[in-house]
């Protein structure tokens, strides 16, 4: 996908991405731990996942919601 022709870039490229998703997919399930029910652990997994993947300007993904408690 990303035509990474060096192979020892190629393999860290693939380590981060790697790493970077086990972070993201840990802090959905300890953020979904305490739901009482599935709607509730879906909507904390979504907010978690909207958190990591905020612009580098700290503005929301495109077709996202404002965050009311941010100000």
């Amino acid at each position: 996908m990303m035509h990474i022709a060096d192979p020892l870039t190629a393999f860290y490229f693939d380590r981060a991405v790697t790493t970077f998703g086990t972070e993201v997919e840990s802090a959905m399930d300890e953020a979904a731990e305490g739901a009482k029910t599935n709607k509730e652990s879906q909507r904390r997994r979504q907010l978690t996942l909207a958190k990591y993947m905020k612009a580098p300007d700290g503005t929301a993904a495109p077709g996202t919601f404002r965050d009311p408690a941010a100000r």
